[in-house]
């Protein structure tokens, strides 16, 4: 059975960002397909329909102020870099 997901993917040379729905069996094949698609485009991301609705369930009850601190420490972790200061 197919999932869906969104797949976020980015073109460097227009500086443009894209969100495209797909259905694959799994991630790996969400992006791939977006890939083929856009060509352009470099797959950077996926969520499945699922896990992103679990998410806004999390958000959905959390303050502007929670979600930006989240998201800070999101980050932090995973490149350890604070998205709000200037490289």
């Amino acid at each position: 059975m197919k999932n869906r997901f969104v797949v976020i993917s980015h073109d460097g040379d227009q500086q443009q960002s894209f969100r495209d729905p797909v259905e694959a069996d799994n991630y790996k094949d969400a992006m791939e397909l977006i890939g083929i698609a856009r060509p352009y485009a470099i797959p950077v991301d996926a969520i499945s329909i699922e896990e992103l609705r679990k998410l806004l369930e999390i958000l959905e009850h959390r303050s502007t102020g929670a979600i930006e601190e989240w998201l800070v420490e999101l980050f932090k972790e995973s490149d350890g870099q604070d998205p709000r200061k200037e490289p």
